[in-house]
């Protein structure tokens, strides 16, 4: 179960929060990322420090938050990935299709609006 918060926005990216204490399913993804991005911001930086796994939803999320940040000229990093989520990014194709930022701390520009 994963829930998605926006803890960031500045004009051209966004970074979200992906944590295990709720649910968030492709179904309802969408409908909370096109207000990011219906607000002009192309970029995402996911948190996924709080994730224990990649569930199959969480995946396709990212791959619809990837989708429409590319079409709008954008990009989705993941931040601080668990060495569970880094091993299963670096075996899939998901390695090839997002930034992974290993840091533990936010990188700059990233931290303040």
């Amino acid at each position: 179960m994963t829930q998605m918060t926006v803890t960031t926005r500045h004009p051209s990216y966004a970074v979200i929060t992906l944590d295990d204490d709720g649910k968030v399913t492709p179904a309802d993804l969408p409908s909370s990322l096109r207000t990011v991005f219906l607000d002009g911001i192309n970029t995402l930086l996911v948190d996924v420090s709080r994730l224990q796994r990649f569930s199959s939803d969480t995946v396709a999320a990212l791959l619809y938050a990837r989708r429409e940040a590319t079409a709008r000229g954008g990009r989705v990093v993941l931040h601080a990935p668990n060495r569970r989520c880094a091993a299963l990014v670096a075996r899939s194709e998901l390695g090839r299709l997002f930034e992974v930022d290993t840091t533990s701390t936010l990188p700059s520009p990233w931290r303040h609006p």
